[in-house]
């Protein structure tokens, strides 16, 4: 991750960077990117346990997750089916 600067010190933007990359033989990637990539491949959370929940307004789902980061306890109130292919 870089930022590349013209000669006065102002930022290149995307066209600039284009040109770059192809007289250096580069590859770009955006942020935006990276970003798509660590939320597909990265899980964060790690689901615990599930517990069932009847409540008055129908059957619930408690799922009970914990962060891989700093070990923090996540409740989530589920109703119905999640869909595991999208994050």
């Amino acid at each position: 991750l870089c930022e590349i600067l013209h000669d006065d010190g102002t930022m290149a933007h995307l066209p600039e960077l284009m040109e770059f990359r192809k007289k250096h033989g580069l590859r770009i990637c955006t942020i935006q990117s990276l970003i798509a990539y660590r939320r597909i491949r990265e899980k964060l959370v790690e689901l615990e346990q599930i517990v069932k929940m009847p409540t008055d307004y129908g059957d619930f789902d408690l799922h009970l997750y914990r962060s891989k980061l700093d070990g923090q306890h996540h409740l989530a109130l589920v109703k119905g089916k999640i869909d595991k292919k999208k994050p």
